[in-house]
């Protein structure tokens, strides 16, 4: 059982809930109208990892699913799959058993898992019977998405993308867009799990409205991220400061192995691809499902990849793919 150092939270409050890098705080934050309530760590004895009652998990079955927008490995269960959508949470435990996770039936945005932990990140929009604020700023789940703790950011920024230090769990780099400023777009950085974020000024990466689809650390280093942007594949080796392309057209889904090992898919040229430092090598996928939109590699190195028409698929071999879910029917 994994160990985790206990957190006391104690509330302060933090001018604009953003510190943007290079800009001071206000010094009477109480005067400032965009103020809100945080959270400060403070880090005492190590605990263990709490352990999940399946019994008292809600679950509800599905036979469908749609408009996907994530995709992770289930903590609990490493042969099954975390799929985040437009309603909620689902996971694909088996052929043809499916379940919606939790209370939360909203719209999940910038899901991911921090590598080697239980816990999930995510952002969003509220259903529409919600009284949540839209959007849903950054969420943290530490039971395998059954339930979500408003972090930071409610009602002021939508994280489209969002990974997490395979070195630190604490520094996450997240792709929003700003709710009350035309939906401006930046690169934000968070150094204790989501709290509190800096705004990071990145040169060379295209930060247009939608332009940052994901967002990736590589396992070797921190220092190195990559981004599937709508101009193409781009790689940073300064944590996230300064960009270069390595491969144009509109990239979707990734999946980062190491700081040159990289499957990708370009909608441009309709190719998922693995790239390995000099070259790219196309992957032949069953195409009939449509583009690619999230890509992981399981325990048993096999690409697990949804598609834009809301399918499942699980590669076999270098020819086969076994469909798990197809066009939203889970089979």
């Amino acid at each position: 059982m994994k160990k985790y150092k206990k957190r006391l939270f104690v509330s302060v409050i933090v001018s604009g809930a953003i510190l943007v890098a290079g800009c001071g705080q206000s010094e009477d934050p109480t005067e400032d109208p965009t103020a809100v309530e945080t959270e400060e760590i403070i880090e005492e004895d190590e605990f263990d990892e709490p352990v999940i009652d399946e019994k008292e998990m809600i679950r509800e079955k599905t036979e469908e699913l749609s408009h996907i927008h994530g995709l992770e490995i289930n903590p609990r269960n490493p042969e099954s799959y975390l799929i985040a959508t437009h309603h909620g949470i689902v996971e694909y435990e088996g052929p043809e058993t499916a379940y919606y996770l939790g209370e939360m039936h909203d719209d999940f945005m910038g899901f991911s898992r921090v590598a080697d932990t239980s816990y999930l990140m995510s952002s969003g929009h509220p259903v529409y019977s919600s009284d949540l604020p839209d959007p849903l700023g950054f969420m943290w789940s530490e039971d395998s998405g059954q339930s979500w703790e408003f972090r930071s950011l409610l009602g002021e920024y939508d994280f489209h993308a969002l990974t997490a230090s395979y070195q630190d769990d604490h520094h996450i780099l997240g792709h929003a867009l700003d709710f009350k400023n035309n939906f401006a777009s930046f690169i934000f950085r968070s150094k204790d799990q989501g709290f509190n974020w800096d705004r990071i000024e990145t040169n060379g990466l295209p930060l247009e409205h939608h332009a940052v689809h994901d967002l990736a650390f590589s396992p070797e280093d921190d220092s190195v991220i990559f981004a599937a942007t709508v101009k193409g594949l781009y790689r940073s080796e300064d944590s996230g400061v300064n960009w270069t392309e390595i491969s144009s057209g509109n990239v979707k889904g990734l999946a980062v192995l190491s700081n040159e090992m990289v499957y990708y898919f370009n909608e441009t040229n309709e190719a998922l691809s693995l790239w390995t430092g000099d070259k790219s090598e196309t992957i032949t996928y069953p195409s009939e499902h449509g583009s690619v939109n999230y890509i992981v590699v399981n325990e048993e190195g096999q690409l697990v990849i949804t598609t834009e028409r809301s399918s499942l698929l699980l590669q076999e071999n270098d020819d086969r793919w076994n469909v798990l879910v197809d066009h939203g029917k889970v089979q």
